[in-house]
């Protein structure tokens, strides 16, 4: 992976979800231009934040002992530019109200189809790039 393209990342603590949702965020964004990986706790999340550029952050609500929603909350300091999705089998209006107060911007009902995701992760890729562009030099390339 190019540690200067943009990395679309979904976090899951259920490893077995991971591939499906690679597929999926693969299928929302052009893979030549993205990088599309799946990590399985926050601390992952939070090193891949931290060393490349990251538009999109797709995490489970649900995580072995915090949520989805705090791990947003966090990655905002490290990183204001990621647009967190969250995702949960349960979804509630208070979860829903609650994530949109911090900044996510949607919350999707598992299962979800991927013309739901692609709805609502195209305009964060396309703002994305119409603010950052597709590559993000460091230092002097």
């Amino acid at each position: 992976m190019d540690p200067h393209r943009p990395l679309l990342l979904a976090l899951d603590d259920d490893v077995s979800m991971h591939s499906m949702l690679v597929r999926f965020l693969g299928l929302c964004g052009d893979r030549a231009r993205y990088d599309v990986a799946a990590v399985a706790t926050p601390q992952e999340a939070l090193a891949q934040v931290v060393a490349r550029p990251v538009p999109l952050l797709l995490a489970d609500y649900q995580l072995v002992g915090t949520t989805g929603l705090h791990v947003a909350v966090h990655m905002q300091h490290w990183s204001p530019m990621t647009t967190t999705i969250l995702i949960s089998a349960a979804v509630t209006a208070e979860m829903t109200a609650l994530a949109r107060a911090h900044r996510v911007t949607h919350v999707l009902q598992k299962p979800f189809a991927i013309a739901t995701l692609q709805h609502v992760v195209a305009p964060v890729l396309q703002a994305w790039e119409a603010t950052y562009g597709t590559r993000i030099r460091v230092g002097t390339e």
